[in-house]
């Protein structure tokens, strides 16, 4: 029997839309360790947000956070991974969304990614300032002559310009780019830039090396564009039934994430191997 891993979102996904996980999820966690199996978080969510959703003691063995920029030992605590922008990257990615007069904000690095320095081009309330409002300790006016020198991401509002997606990613080929839809509104869009090699799945292969599992013996499960990059990468892969149409044009779709989506997902791919 070879050694399997399982890869799942939390917002959206894994948790329902009161950010819990439901009963049957919660023990369908706690069954794959049981069997062995290495249960990896793979989620947007800095560290401290992590907290916020999952204790201490959750039954998961590994956490992809920040969208792939830092990786934890859930059960160590240990950070074993992390890639930054380095000073000129962020330069760049800021002068890129000054032209196009975009309201974004920039996240200190890792472990203390959920420090950030805003910049408003609209000073008005907007689906930013509403995610800030979750960091109110934590955020404070951008200084332009004090960038941090190590950037775990920057965020910017698009709104509804999904266009700018592929605007940022021909103007800045050397950064990670990744388009999402806002965790506050549901309905913004966002774009995120990373270091290049910033990816959920290059956390997950990261973590899949370890334990000498094949990408063939590893599942996938999310449900929006910022888990583009892990589903595309293994065979495997889901998304729950209020994914966008078209991620559910492309994967395997299972119930809701009000619906123990995550559970039928897991017991299709154990199916493959006699669970």
């Amino acid at each position: 029997m070879p050694n399997l891993a399982v890869a799942f979102d939390l917002d959206g996904t894994f948790l329902n839309n009161d950010r819990k996980a439901s009963r049957d999820d919660f023990n369908t966690l706690v069954k794959l360790g049981e069997q062995g199996v290495v249960r990896i978080v793979a989620t947007g969510r800095n560290l401290l947000s992590l907290s916020r959703v999952i204790d201490i003691d959750y039954p998961v063995d590994y956490a992809v956070f920040s969208s792939g920029a830092g990786i934890i030992n859930w059960k160590t605590k240990e950070i074993i991974y992390s890639k930054h922008l380095n000073i000129d990257d962020t330069h760049r990615v800021i002068d890129e969304l000054n032209k196009l007069n975009l309201s974004f904000l920039v996240k200190e690095s890792i472990p203390d990614s959920h420090n950030m320095h805003f910049y408003f081009y609209d000073s008005s309330e907007n689906d930013l300032l509403n995610y800030m409002s979750h960091y109110s300790d934590y955020s404070r006016p951008l200084n332009f002559n004090a960038i941090p020198k190590n950037a775990t991401q920057i965020i910017a509002l698009i709104d509804n310009q999904k266009h700018l997606f592929n605007v940022f990613k021909n103007r800045l080929p050397e950064i990670k780019t990744i388009l999402t839809t806002s965790p506050i509104n549901k309905s913004s869009m966002w774009l995120e830039f990373f270091n290049i090699e910033v990816s959920k799945a290059n956390g997950i292969l990261y973590i899949l090396q370890l334990h000498n599992i094949g990408v063939q013996d590893v599942m996938t499960i999310g449900n929006d564009y910022n888990d583009t990059d892990m589903l595309s990468e293994f065979t495997n892969s889901y998304v729950v039934s209020n994914a966008p149409h078209e991620l559910k044009e492309k994967y395997k779709i299972v119930p809701s994430n009000c619906e123990s989506g995550f559970s039928f997902a897991v017991d299709d791919f154990c199916k493959l191997y006699g669970y």
